[in-house]
């Protein structure tokens, strides 16, 4: 079981994220650094198997296993095992020990060129599963629903205005950052009895609104659609993304300074899903993490796993790279429990990434 230890510190504000160099698009010409031969450029929608196929001797194979012969020894028969991960990503094997480095070095490369990079997996879907071997497949191609857009964003504005100040109670009850409460724009309508949390689209637009009383119970405003909770300040660059379960599991993450972005349930609605694709394609972030809660099995599967698991492997298919996804700590419920026990650095448990 591998762990990972969570970015972002247990007090004060949110961190400025420094913006990622764009991916270089140009072809670069490539020489050689130990042997005469000249190999042929990269092209920027090239990926790693395409890289490797353009250097290798023999060559063969087809779909996700290869083979050729190694440069890093006087091979006479291909000895090379090459595996393509469903993300792109290239495993190297010699069986007669040559260590990666070692093969790559052969052949002018390094272990940046074992990973594609973002401009190749937008250019070329051929890594990417079909979504007929996806178990977990919902279909994206969904209608923009019809929405009386306006009517929300009333209604939210005037929520956020009646709760200035006013967010004490609720971030006490829940273990959050009051200011956490502020950026994802909750408000209310009653002056604190009930909790109006705003959800979004991929637009940034208010596509419906979740209603939550003072026991926690929940309604949702008629006319709307289950949406995103998003941050007011959201990251405009590419940065580690957190795909939480729920808006309060949200605040708590933006409590301890790191991203976020919340979902409205452990597997949410195909157009939902498809807001979601929409938003990271677009700001393109390396590394996301899709968080379950640690729920009861139910007929032998527990839910909050297997929904973390299986959003994983969509989200991984649809944007062409790997994406986690975790688990609080096994004492607890769901992040927010972690975080408002103050166990944050105690890490969030990694249980697999996309296929």
């Amino acid at each position: 079981m591998n762990s990972i230890e969570p970015s972002g510190r247990p007090q004060g504000r949110r961190r400025n994220i420094r913006p990622r160099k764009p991916d270089d698009i140009e072809i670069v010409e490539t020489q050689p650094k130990k042997t005469g031969r000249t190999f042929p450029p990269i092209a920027p929608e090239d990926l790693p198997i395409d890289i490797l196929a353009a250097r290798l001797y023999n060559f063969n194979g087809d779909g996700e296993t290869f083979s050729a012969l190694c440069p890093g020894h006087a091979d006479g028969k291909p000895s090379l095992a090459i595996r393509q991960l469903a993300n792109g990503r290239i495993l190297l094997h010699c069986h007669a020990g040559c260590k990666p480095e070692e093969v790559l070095s052969a052949i002018n490369l390094d272990f940046s060129h074992l990973y594609p990079s973002g401009y190749a997996l937008r250019n070329n879907k051929g890594n990417c599963k079909p979504p007929g071997q996806l178990a977990a497949y919902v279909p994206l191609d969904v209608a923009e629903p019809v929405i009386n857009y306006h009517r929300f964003e009333s209604l939210t504005a005037t929520a956020r205005r009646r709760a200035e100040g006013k967010h004490g109670k609720l971030a006490k009850q829940l273990g959050v950052d009051p200011e956490a409460l502020v950026a994802l724009g909750v408000g209310t309508l009653d002056y604190g009895n009930n909790w109006v949390f705003p959800e979004v689209d991929d637009q940034f637009r208010v596509v419906g609104a979740c209603f939550r009383s003072r026991n926690g119970k929940k309604t949702f405003a008629t006319g709307g659609k289950r949406g995103l909770t998003i941050a007011q300040d959201w990251p405009r660059q590419p940065t580690q993304m957190y795909i939480a379960e729920g808006a309060t599991d949200t605040a708590a993450l933006l409590s301890v300074g790191v991203n976020a972005i919340g979902r409205p349930a452990a597997m949410p609605s195909s157009l939902a899903i498809r807001w979601l694709i929409q938003l990271l394609r677009r700001d393109e972030h390396p590394y996301v993490i899709v968080l379950g809660d640690n729920d009861e099995p139910k007929n032998g599967v527990a839910v909050g796993p297997k929904a973390a698991s299986d959003l994983a492997d969509i989200l991984g298919c649809e944007l062409g790279q790997n994406i986690h996804w975790a688990l609080p700590q096994p004492q607890f419920k769901d992040v927010r429990d972690q975080i408002a026990a103050g166990q944050w650095k105690a890490r969030l448990v990694i249980k697999g990434a996309s296929r």
